[in-house]
């Protein structure tokens, strides 16, 4: 029995290992693209993109963009939804 548990206890490891391993790779390759903001032309790393919805339903934008541009208008869209129910 103790032989089974270590055998398995490494079979799991091992699985473990070469998980990590691949999420390491992909990471690295997402990490090394480069796109443009969609609103402002900016050039950014993919994993740094943001949704521009509802300024855009294509295409990644920068943070300056999310938050300068994005994130208000949804705010006031909110506003504006919530006032339509009262």
């Amino acid at each position: 029995m103790k032989e089974f548990t270590e055998n398995v206890v490494a079979d799991v490891q091992g699985l473990a290992t070469k998980r990590v391993n691949e999420n390491v790779s992909e990471k690295e390759q997402v990490v090394n693209k480069k796109v443009k903001c969609c609103l402002c032309g900016k050039e950014i790393e993919d994993w740094q993109t943001n949704n521009p919805f509802p300024i855009s339903a294509n295409g990644r934008c920068c943070s300056d963009c999310n938050s300068k541009i994005v994130i208000p208008l949804r705010l006031r869209l909110m506003r504006f939804d919530t006032k339509k129910e009262d």
